[in-house]
Order: C-alpha cells, then sequence, then structure tokens
C-alpha cells in the first residue's frame, strides 16, 4: 500500500486563490494594458473618442439585421469568436453566425462605454442587452426575459475591415433570467 500523495500547487498557483478571482485578476490585467495605451505612448485615434470601425460595430449589433450590417464591417474570410460558448464562426460566415443568435433573442441594444483602436488592433467595452425570446443551445426557452451583460471585445483589423473579434463577457446574467443559476441580481453594470 503507498502513501497518499501530498497535492502542491505549482509556481503559477497560489494557495487559497481561487480560479476564478486569478482568471479575474487576469483579465483584468490584460484590458487594464489595452485601455492604457493612450498613457503608455500608443497612438489612439481622437482622444476619448470611440473609433468609428468599433461605433459601427456596435451600430451594427444594434441594427434591424445585424447579420447584413455585420458582414459588411468584417473582411471576406473573417472570424468572431464567442469566448464564454467557445464558438466561433467559419470564416467568412460572421452574419451567419450572429444571425442565429439574433434570431433567439430581441431588442438588441449595444451601449459602448469605452474603445480605442492601434493600428491593426482595437478593444472595446460596454453593456450588451436584449430580451431572451427564443431558445439557444443548452438553454430552456426564454419567455422575453431581459438581459445585460458587460463585455469586452478584442478586435484585430485589416485595414477598414475586421479580420476578427473576440468576445469576452459573463453570462451571469442569462443564466439568472432562464433559472439556471438561484436567484439574486446580475452583474451590476456601471452608472447603474
Amino acid at each position: 500500500m503507498s502513501a497518499p500523495v501530498e497535492h502542491r500547487p505549482g509556481p503559477h498557483v497560489s494557495p487559497g486563490l481561487s480560479r476564478r478571482r486569478a482568471l479575474s485578476g487576469l483579465a483584468a490585467s490584460g484590458l487594464g494594458l489595452a485601455l492604457a495605451g493612450p498613457r503608455l505612448g500608443v497612438a489612439q485615434e481622437a482622444s476619448g473618442a470611440i473609433p468609428d470601425i468599433i461605433q459601427r460595430f456596435a451600430d451594427a449589433q444594434s441594427s434591424d439585421d445585424p447579420a447584413t450590417a455585420l458582414d459588411a464591417l468584417y473582411a471576406d474570410d473573417a472570424i468572431y469568436e464567442d469566448v464564454p460558448t467557445l464558438t466561433q464562426s467559419e470564416p467568412g460566415a460572421v452574419g451567419a453566425f450572429f444571425g442565429f443568435f439574433a434570431s433567439q433573442v430581441s431588442d438588441i441594444k449595444v451601449e459602448l462605454t469605452s474603445g480605442f483602436r492601434d493600428g491593426s488592433w482595437g478593444v472595446a467595452e460596454g453593456i450588451f442587452s436584449f430580451r431572451y425570446t427564443g431558445q439557444l443551445p443548452g438553454l430552456p426557452a426564454g419567455t422575453g426575459q431581459e438581459v445585460a451583460n458587460r463585455f469586452s471585445t478584442v478586435f484585430e483589423f485589416d485595414g477598414d475591415l475586421i479580420r476578427r473579434s473576440s468576445d469576452y463577457y459573463d453570462n451571469t446574467g442569462l443564466l439568472i433570467a432562464v433559472g439556471l443559476l438561484p436567484g439574486g441580481s446580475p452583474p451590476a453594470t456601471p452608472g447603474a
């Protein structure tokens, strides 16, 4: 009979630090560095202004036909990545990818709170809200529940087109709305 093996965290894990707290810290530091770009000498379009391509991205998602509006902003072989669900579009199928989501919800509204672009890279953050009216894979059918999530999106640009975008957000609000997480309030939104 062998002696029990004691588990010791590797050098990259701090005892007592939860995975959620560690990931939150990493995300905050990465976004903090991205948003600190102007203070670190990184070029930014018109100080304090949201770059045009990023504003058009938000407006496209909030439009009556987001699939078509998004297709116009992306390069022919571009990819749209939804990081929390571990899914991404096929190259060149951004509109169809987002279009499916848009068919399961209504009243999409994207409110940007900040954003910047430096050459071929950019970042945006804001509030993404909608009513859940359809049925997304793995979730119960919607009944019109209101959902609002804070998000950040990292962009790779090819001139005036988006080559790739990766959305990062917390899905807690949706999971509470459909009853998969216990009551309580969804994450607070800035200014609310």
